[in-house]
């Protein structure tokens, strides 16, 4: 699991190879990854990405924790804890685990690092300047404080909801 990075558009390297970028759904940093989750995201991506090296394509398999939303929320406060100390904790878990299975992640990140952020807000950006997206209302669901008794997964909605949505 090092790092990389990718100097050229070109769909070839430098080499002649073909260039894959290969990622998989981003697991969350809420729990201790399972067989299960494994199989359904970053196990059949591994797979590829062996296969294509195997191929001699010039492939780079990244992925890496999603550190944003309900789940690391929800986990933080199951855990008396704040979403900073979850995302640590349980990135250090993940990394170990996948280690531990041998998945051949090039890179393995993190939603929260400043390169992260760097990078989405480099791709809105390019999209915004281009006119590839725009301004839409929509109606949603709010989400409120469950009950106390509430099973910690539990959510509680509210219809009725106007969101701004940006669309591509």
């Amino acid at each position: 699991m090092g790092d990389c990075s990718v100097a050229s558009n070109s769909e070839t390297s430098d080499t002649g190879k073909t260039k894959i970028l290969i990622t998989s759904a981003l697991p969350y940093v809420n729990n201790v990854p399972r067989l299960g989750n494994m199989i359904g995201s970053v196990l059949s991506a591994d797979v590829f990405a062996r296969y294509c090296r195997l191929r001699d394509y010039n492939a780079i398999y990244m992925c890496g924790t999603d550190e944003y939303g309900t789940a690391t929320e929800t986990k933080a406060l199951e855990e008396n804890s704040t979403p900073k100390q979850i995302c640590d904790k349980y990135h250090a878990i993940h990394r170990e685990v996948y280690k531990w299975f041998d998945i051949s992640f090039d890179q393995f990140g993190r939603t929260s690092t400043p390169q992260q952020t760097e990078v989405c807000q480099a791709i809105f950006k390019k999209l915004w300047e281009n006119n590839w997206l725009s301004e839409n209302t929509m109606q949603q669901v709010e989400l409120v404080e469950p009950p106390k008794d509430a099973a910690i997964g539990e959510r509680v909605t509210v219809p009725g909801l106007t969101a701004k949505l940006m669309m591509f």
